[in-house]
């Protein structure tokens, strides 16, 4: 029987490799995920944003640190003003409904270099509202299990990836084939709704959007459409003869 208590966890420990990406942080290789993937399972688990979960920003600020551009005057009188690198810093406060009840989440802090230093000199990041925004989201949503995969340095481990790869085809099969048979089963409603037809304009008009709408369906879930499109001619001739002879 599942812990009640690792419900939320369980539903958003895995982000599906296609939001994640390999990343180079401090010399070291990272995986990481968009602030998107997040918001999707954060919507998906809780509702939309504003309603279901939301946050509200505590405190901003911007701290100084290491010189990146030391200060001095010039022969000619002109002064070089001292450059300090600057570190953004936000921190929020996430909620969620659960079960109509709201609760909310100790504040999270995100960071990032405002005004760094570079090899062309000093450089501000124009984007670092967002990027502090993120970081502070995504530190949240994890204290509830969202992301733990990555955070737990699991999907790191190749076993493990390639064990989740498998798991996804197996999924994606099987949806496949149900799609396969739903689609199967139109196929012979629309057959079965040939011999209900007796205008000749009407069943003419419905076996040309028949023939296209299969031939898209097909496309779609990688079949061969000879063998439904056959189908569906034998129906729609066999009536047009019918109406055909009625006259």
């Amino acid at each position: 029987m599942e812990n009640k208590n690792m419900l939320i966890w369980n539903n958003n420990s895995h982000i599906d490799p296609k939001y994640t990406k390999r990343a180079t942080m401090n010399g070291q290789q990272i995986t990481s995920f968009s602030l998107q993937s997040v918001i999707l399972m954060a919507t998906q688990q809780f509702g939309p944003i504003g309603k279901g979960w939301g946050y509200e920003v505590e405190m901003e600020r911007k701290d100084e640190g290491a010189i990146i551009q030391a200060g001095a005057t010039l022969e000619n009188g002109d002064v070089i003003p001292q450059i300090k690198e600057i570190t953004h810093t936000l921190t929020i406060r996430l909620w969620y409904v659960l079960d109509g009840e709201k609760y909310t989440l100790p504040v999270q802090a995100g960071h990032t270099p405002y005004l760094m230093g570079t090899k062309y000199g000093p450089k501000h990041d124009n984007e670092y509202y967002k990027k502090s925004l993120a970081d502070a989201i995504k530190k949240s949503l994890s204290m509830l299990g969202f992301g733990a995969d990555i955070f737990l340095g699991l999907m790191d481990d190749q076993n493990y990836t390639a064990m989740l790869e498998s798991e996804r085809m197996l999924k994606e099969q099987a949806e496949l084939s149900g799609r396969i048979e739903e689609f199967t089963e139109d196929v012979k409603r629309k057959i079965t709704a040939y011999s209900a037809n007796n205008l000749i304009h009407s069943l003419n008009a419905k076996f040309s959007s028949d023939q296209q709408e299969i031939q898209h369906k097909c496309r779609k879930l990688g079949l061969t459409p000879t063998g439904y499109i056959q189908k569906i001619t034998e129906a729609y001739e066999t009536q047009k003869q019918k109406i055909t002879e009625g006259k």
